[in-house]
């Protein structure tokens, strides 16, 4: 896995710059720690590699496996491309610790087998130091504090297009599309996404105290307390969103 940016050149003067992440974890772990198997391609259907995948995962006890796409590929759903889906089902199937690291500028489907990892870390197009800071993050020398930018939905159909919705809107009945409130009508579905916008979770915890605001010539402003609650450092990201008043 190299991203290396549309502005970074493969052959950087930075001896580090470009390193996959396989090279950064050998580095932080040592190389004899660290093995590496190609698992598939997302270009393609081809599953011939998937058991030499599984047992290499089985003998190392701890897999991490990346997939997604590249910022220049588009394809038809939300799904994972090529053999992605299979290759992690089968790891996830093996019942070996998986830290599953979701690569790529767009949302992908988070099904019920998927949510099986252990982990999953999500990172979108982050350039030419990608795996530097991804292996920082895995062996805990960075404690991570990112928040979605999007939802990242159970299934492709449970996206419905929508201009104002608000989840308080959603009374969970199924003959509200009737009346004056919108709902989802996916029953076999979870009704929340299983990473919605603003979800992100560290290696420490943080409790947030009840907001004060306070407004004066047409600005408002907000005070808070916020504690970690946890036993390593780390910072929280404080998220305030408005909805303005409909009279």
């Amino acid at each position: 896995m190299r991203n290396y940016g549309s502005y970074a050149l493969a052959n950087s003067s930075n001896p580090r710059c470009s390193n996959s992440l396989y090279q950064s974890l050998q580095t932080n772990l040592g190389a004899r720690k660290v093995d590496l198997d190609y698992g598939v391609d997302f270009l393609n259907l081809t599953f011939s590699n998937i058991p030499t995948a599984v047992s290499a995962a089985k003998k190392a006890g701890l897999a991490i496996i990346v997939l997604g796409t590249l910022s220049s590929f588009t394809h038809a759903d939300l799904g994972f491309p090529g053999a992605q889906q299979q290759y992690l089902d089968a790891v996830l199937d093996a019942s070996i610790l998986a830290i599953w690291i979701l690569s790529g500028g767009q949302p992908f489907v988070l099904n019920d087998s998927t949510l099986r990892s252990n982990a999953i870390p999500r990172f979108f197009l982050c350039g030419e130091f990608t795996g530097d800071a991804l292996a920082d993050i895995l062996t805990g020398e960075v404690n991570h504090s990112g928040k979605l930018p999007i939802s990242l939905p159970q299934d492709s159909s449970a996206t419905p297009a929508f201009h104002d919705y608000h989840g308080r809107d959603d009374t969970g009945t199924a003959d509200s599309l009737l009346g004056s409130h919108s709902t989802y009508q996916f029953p076999l579905l979870l009704r929340d996404t299983p990473m919605p916008f603003g979800f992100g979770l560290g290696y420490t915890t943080f409790s947030v105290s009840i907001p004060i605001v306070e407004a004066e010539n047409e600005v408002i402003g907000m005070r808070l307390n916020i504690t970690n609650t946890g036993s390593i450092p780390g910072e929280e990201v404080v998220q305030i969103y408005h909805r303005p008043h409909r009279g």
